[in-house]
């Protein structure tokens, strides 16, 4: 009597074992597909090929949206800084050049203070140069100049008439700290009269 050989153990395969089973799994397939309706199976994908279009639609019109936003963002972002850097033109010293200088009047040194009246006369500078005066010299410049043009003209004369003392006296012009903050005044109400500040 013969004793059957098992179709599958770990110690023997039987190759004709596995390709039935490839073959019984790939039969049960077709099988079910054969069961399922055709137009059963095209109106299912073409519901779920409706639902991806749909998403895909949405995330590309979701990113439309907010490219256009950044590109406005952007272009404000732009105009804000022309609009900054116009005023800036306009008004070279605007803010950083006089806030620079109030902190050396701040300063508890009397060199800083001396220095706080050097730099504000070259804010000054740079405010009469482009004015039609004669002189070749911001101090003459300061006499020659229209009082109804220069409301503050007479502070501007003894600002800088300090100024040239401390340039060419050195420090044998004595300075306090109140006469520096006084001689900052007469300077900030210049560049208020011609909106610098």
């Amino acid at each position: 009597m013969q004793v059957p050989v098992p179709q599958f153990e770990p110690t023997y395969l039987s190759l004709d074992y596995v390709f039935s089973r490839i073959y019984n799994f790939f039969s049960h397939f077709f099988s079910f597909l054969n069961g399922v309706q055709f137009n059963e199976l095209v109106g299912t994908l073409k519901v779920i090929s409706a639902f991806v279009v749909l998403i895909l639609f949405v995330i590309l019109f979701y990113t439309w949206i907010r490219l256009y936003e950044m590109k406005q963002e952007i272009e404000a972002q732009a105009k804000e800084n022309e609009f900054i850097k116009k005023q800036e033109e306009q008004n070279p010293i605007k803010n950083s050049q006089w806030l620079h200088v109030c902190d050396l009047f701040d300063s508890p040194k009397q060199s800083d203070w001396r220095l706080a009246i050097i730099e504000s006369n070259t804010i000054l500078e740079k405010l009469v140069a482009p004015m039609k005066i004669k002189g070749d010299t911001t101090g003459e410049k300061l006499k020659n100049v229209e009082p109804s043009d220069f409301r503050t003209a007479k502070f501007a004369r003894e600002a800088n008439y300090i100024r040239n003392r401390i340039a060419h006296d050195g420090l044998e012009f004595t300075l306090d700290q109140k006469e520096a903050y006084r001689v900052k005044g007469l300077y900030q109400s210049v560049f208020e009269e011609f909106d610098i500040l």
